[in-house]
């Protein structure tokens, strides 16, 4: 990826993590996760889906981090952008 676009997917990243719908969304969804583990009795008949909550939870996080990454990247990037376009000028 070239870093225009790192910059460009970096804002866009940024929209998205700042976005109250989707924090509201995130939270509403990881709420629901933590609720359903706390009832759910941790037996050997219901393994499946303890797992599945705990997988999901994992999936949430993962995407909130690539978000995040994305971001950082994007910020790296637009400063070695302007570096770059300082050494040119």
């Amino acid at each position: 990826m070239s870093l225009e676009q790192e910059f460009i997917f970096g804002q866009e990243a940024e929209k998205v993590i700042q976005n109250k719908a989707y924090q509201f969304a995130l939270t509403a969804i990881r709420g629901e996760i933590f609720s359903k583990l706390e009832s759910v009795k941790v037996l050997a008949s219901n393994q499946d889906e303890v797992n599945g909550l705990v997988m999901s939870l994992q999936s949430i996080n993962a995407f909130q981090e690539e978000l995040e990454s994305m971001m950082t990247n994007g910020e790296f990037a637009r400063k070695e952008l302007e570096r770059n376009n300082t050494k040119k000028g």
